[in-house]
């Protein structure tokens, strides 16, 4: 049976659908930025893979002497961690590195620190934030 989205559904506090399963929150700035714009997919969603996986190095505690937080990860791991193979992995991971979006460790030859940036203010942001707030559309 299809599960619709009806007032039911949705949550009062936040006016978001209430959903039994996980899911992604992903930065807007992603895919409305001119400055990610050329970016592909596969890039976008390893880059969202990654943001979602910080929450469990915060729960383990993994940061470093700077209290960055970061995503450990080994070469063998990254099939089955982020849903992809290896080479789709290296051949994505230097667009968010040149995006700023990652910064890659290396600990030893399979075992690598992944920093996970926030996205760059879009200019919706940078502007003028009052008048930003007054041009959002009511939920």
């Amino acid at each position: 049976m299809k599960s619709y989205i009806t007032e039911k559904t949705l949550n009062e506090k936040k006016n978001a659908v209430q959903m039994k399963s996980d899911f992604y929150r992903v930065p807007k700035e992603l895919f409305r930025s001119e400055r990610y714009k050329d970016l592909n997919p596969n890039a976008k969603i390893i880059y969202i893979e990654l943001l979602d996986r910080i929450g469990l190095s915060i729960k383990n505690g993994w940061k470093d002497e700077k209290d960055r937080y970061y995503v450990k990860l080994s070469k063998e791991s990254v099939p089955k961690v982020l849903g992809i193979s290896s080479k789709t992995f290296d051949r994505c991971k230097d667009p968010l590195i040149d995006h700023e979006l990652i910064e890659i460790r290396k600990i030893n030859s399979r075992v690598h620190l992944i920093y996970v940036s926030l996205p760059r203010e879009a200019a919706t942001r940078t502007g003028d934030y009052d008048r930003f707030l007054h041009e959002l559309p009511d939920f």
